[in-house]
């Protein structure tokens, strides 16, 4: 019930807004675009909308058979029309759904139908996905861009030792960085980032990172200084990273872009920050009572992460409250009072 109120109530702020400008109502559907699509779908989908009607799109055809499975499940079998093309559906009056066999194409037409897409669309993809085999999704290409495909965390962590060491930012500490926090992410830890210089590229690595794991209930907390590579601002450096993401293209088809532009609105708003005055590095976790952190010396930056720049390194264990008083406390990040 909570993920059609909190749709009720986008749809109420869209209608309220009609007589705002094209640009305030662009961006009242951007932000309810990407609540929507935080609910994961086995597909990578890009919305269209036409005025008239929006058209739900995706590279693969293969996406019709889910499609027809998730609609089936969420209405009866007397509102729907079948041909060996076209599968119609009328779910309100008024409003008709038509899907394309041959391309996978969902089209949302009559009264209403931007209302009725952000009132119901999340539910209606949760419908029937126990019984839908996912054919393709979106999250090997992520690591495959990233050059993550055969990197182990548990071997990078074997090869580090229980002391830390001096080691290279290229292929030691970098992939260290970006093993860790993808297997933080996917255990649903609540994830830390401490630095006081990070360019556009890292952010890139963490949104795409993100969107990876976008099905598990992790979160993620940035701390960085207001100005966080050299005289520009965090602003700026998130300016240059949607950019970055904007025109990454898809390993499947170089024509598409990896990511929509839903998907990098969503992304970017799950990462928390807070800006601090340090000089300290480090990632860390918290699942539970426990806690990890690694430590550096090096500066998540190009300048460091891909050269054979040396830097110190250290990774530990420790408790959950252990890991707050000493590393979060000290930083403004959370208050802890005793052990």
């Amino acid at each position: 019930m909570s993920t059609m109120n909190n749709s009720m109530n986008l749809s109420r702020d869209l209608s309220l807004s009609t007589a705002s400008s094209n640009n305030s109502l662009s961006e009242i559907k951007k932000a309810s675009l990407a609540k929507v699509w935080a609910r994961p779908t086995p597909f990578d989908l890009e919305l269209h909308d036409k005025g008239d009607h929006l058209m739900i799109t995706c590279v693969r055809n293969s996406v019709a058979a889910w499609w027809l499975g998730v609609l089936r499940a969420s209405y009866q079998q007397d509102q729907c029309t079948d041909d060996k093309r076209y599968f119609k559906m009328r779910p309100s009056k008024g409003l008709v759904l038509k899907l394309d066999r041959d391309d996978g194409s969902l089209k949302i037409k009559g009264d209403n139908h931007w209302e009725w897409f952000t009132e119901n669309i999340q539910d209606i993809m949760c419908s029937g996905q126990e019984n839908v085999t996912i054919v393709a999704d979106i999250f090997d290409p992520i690591r495959r861009h990233m050059g993550m495909r055969d990197v182990k965390v548990f071997q990078l962590l074997e090869e580090l030792p229980r002391t830390g060491a001096v080691q290279n930012g290229i292929g030691a500490i970098y992939n260290l960085w970006k093993a860790l926090i993808d297997k933080w992410f996917s255990m649903g830890a609540q994830v830390t980032i401490v630095t006081p210089v990070i360019d556009a590229e890292r952010i890139v690595d963490i949104v795409l990172l993100i969107v990876a794991n976008q099905r598990l209930s992790f979160k993620v907390k940035l701390c960085v200084p207001e100005k966080c590579d050299g005289d520009h601002s965090f602003k700026r450096m998130k300016t240059i990273a949607r950019e970055i993401l904007q025109n990454i293209k898809s390993p499947h088809q170089k024509r598409r872009k990896l990511l929509t532009e839903a998907k990098i609105d969503w992304a970017l708003k799950q990462l928390e920050v807070q800006h601090e005055q340090f000089t300290c590095k480090f990632i860390g976790m918290v699942k539970d009572n426990r806690a990890e952190v690694l430590v550096t010396s090096a500066n998540f930056h190009k300048r460091h992460f891909y050269t054979n720049c040396r830097d110190t390194v250290s990774h530990f264990r420790l408790t959950a409250t252990e890991f707050r008083i000493q590393y979060l406390e000290p930083l403004n990040l959370e208050k802890v009072t005793s052990l």
